[in-house]
C-alpha cells in the first residue's frame, strides 16, 4: 500500500515550488535535424553491425516552465519522428537494398535548465516516449507496424539554448537512447535537432 505521508509531502513539495517559482513560461517548440539508430549484434549468426545512417527528422512540443533565480523546470509533452537508413540491408542474399525506418513517439522530455547568464541556459534531463508507430520502407514498398516488443523508449537529452528575442530562444539539442536489445541486436538511437522555441513568460509580482 503507498505511503498516504509520502504521497501528501510530495504533493506539497510540488505546491510550494509552484508558487514559489519566481516566472511561469509557456511556450511552442519545433526541431528540425537527423536522426540515426544503431543496431549492434549480439548473436552469432547475423552481420556484426548493420551500416546505417541519420534521415531527416522532427518534433513538435508543448512546454511549461517553472523558473527560479537561475535554475528552470520544465515538461515538454508532443510528438516526435526518428529514424535511420540502413545500407545493404539485405546483404545476405544475392541482391541489396536500402531500409528506411521511421518511428513515431509521443514524448515528454523533463529537464532541469540552469541559466548561465540572462540569454543563454543549458538543458539536461529524461525523455519518456511512447510508440505509436514504425513506417518501413524496403524495395519501394512500404509497410507499417504498430504492435512492438518495446513500445516505451527512455533517453538522456542534453541542449544549450540562446534567446534571442523577448519572445524567442534557438539551441540545439542532442538525445540518447538507453540501449535495449531483442536478443539478436543492441539498439539504441540518437537524434540532434536545432530547436526553436515561442514562449509566454508571466512574472510573479514583487
Amino acid at each position: 500500500m503507498r505511503n498516504p505521508f509520502l504521497i501528501l509531502a510530495v504533493a506539497f513539495f510540488l505546491g510550494i515550488n509552484f508558487i514559489s517559482a519566481q516566472e511561469h513560461q509557456f511556450g511552442i517548440i519545433a526541431g528540425l535535424g537527423g536522426s540515426n539508430d544503431y543496431q549492434i549484434r549480439i548473436h552469432p549468426t547475423y552481420p556484426i553491425e548493420k551500416d546505417s545512417k541519420p534521415i531527416f527528422a522532427y518534433h513538435f512540443n508543448l512546454s511549461y516552465t517553472l523558473k527560479f533565480n537561475r535554475i528552470g523546470i520544465a515538461i515538454e509533452p508532443g510528438y516526435i519522428r526518428k529514424g535511420s537508413k540502413i545500407l545493404n540491408a539485405n546483404s545476405s542474399l544475392e541482391r541489396d537494398y536500402d531500409w528506411f525506418n521511421k518511428y513515431n513517439y509521443l514524448y515528454a522530455p523533463l529537464l532541469v535548465n540552469w541559466y548561465l547568464g540572462k540569454r543563454i541556459y543549458f538543458s539536461l534531463g529524461p525523455e519518456f516516449a511512447y510508440h505509436l508507430s514504425t513506417i518501413s520502407i524496403r524495395e519501394g514498398k512500404e509497410y507499417t507496424y504498430k504492435d512492438i516488443d518495446d513500445r516505451f523508449q527512455l533517453s538522456g537529452i542534453v541542449g544549450l539554448s540562446f534567446q534571442i528575442m523577448k519572445n524567442l530562444d534557438v539551441g540545439l539539442r542532442y538525445s540518447h537512447e538507453l540501449p535495449h536489445n531483442n536478443d539478436v541486436y543492441y539498439f539504441l538511437q540518437q537524434n540532434l535537432h536545432f530547436v526553436a522555441k515561442y514562449k509566454v513568460a508571466f512574472s510573479k509580482k514583487k
